[in-house]
């Protein structure tokens, strides 16, 4: 993994959304393993996503499907010590789960397809 991320900012090859593509490769990384898919995807938003900021870390077109995930993720009344975003996770069906983990997924695919054409530019 050590060598990914260096490969994805160097000093040749600043890349502007470099922060978002590191938040997404563990997210996306994480979605893949042996826990359930819900706790995957409460640990990829927990763990990586939640930290990102939609004005300065991401392009444009990947912060609305972001929202959504943090709307669905977040909205929730937790109960106890229960979090938002386990209370949340905890009310979305199967399918929203899978749902929202294929969205993580295709916005990491738009931060790497940005990291294509910075590289293609030379820049």
């Amino acid at each position: 993994m050590d060598h990914l991320m260096n490969k994805m900012s160097t000093p040749e090859h600043p890349f502007e959304y470099s922060y978002a593509w590191e938040k997404f490769y563990v997210a996306t990384t994480t979605l893949v393993g042996t826990s359930s898919q819900r706790e995957r995807l409460e640990y990829a938003f927990t763990g990586a996503l939640m930290r990102l900021e939609e004005k300065h870390d991401l392009p444009e077109d990947v912060r609305d499907d972001l929202n959504y995930v943090r709307e669905m993720l977040t909205s929730a009344k937790p109960v106890g010590d229960e979090g938002s975003v386990s209370a949340s996770i905890a009310k979305l069906s199967d399918a929203q789960v899978g749902e929202l983990a294929e969205k993580i997924v295709s916005m990491y695919e738009k931060i790497v397809r940005y990291d294509e054409l910075a590289r293609a530019r030379g820049g």
